[in-house]
């Protein structure tokens, strides 16, 4: 279980996890939105991180989606079996440009660390 998790993060992280189950369903964020009987333009925001929602709506989202509601809180999942560079891609998209700059610095790093290792 994650521990100090700062108010921003924990939007994108939910949003993440609304988007993860969407596009499993093969939902479009217009078809989810009619099935939470919500507006489209809320779950534009809600998976960026950039809305906060009541319990009461990440219940009808969750319902929405056939899940259960604290599956949408569960960030921390063997992800063995997912394709990590498109995940990835995907998390990145949901930043913005100056995040993911330093994002990529911090890769690069890690990267000509392992280069230099072995």
């Amino acid at each position: 279980m994650q521990k100090n998790i700062k108010n921003d993060e924990l939007l994108l992280l939910v949003g993440n996890r609304i988007k993860f189950y969407r596009e499993l369903k093969g939902l479009s964020q217009l078809e989810l939105a009619n099935l939470a009987r919500m507006d489209q333009s809320f779950f534009s925001k809600l998976e960026k991180g950039q809305n906060n929602s009541s319990i009461e709506k990440l219940l009808q989202i969750a319902t929405a989606l056939d899940v259960d509601l604290f599956q949408l809180f569960q960030f921390d999942e063997s992800y063995e079996h997912i394709d990590s560079t498109k995940e990835i891609n995907k998390i990145l998209e949901c930043l913005p440009e100056k995040h993911q700059l330093q994002i990529y610095k911090l890769v690069l790093a890690y990267y000509d660390g392992i280069k230099i290792k072995g």
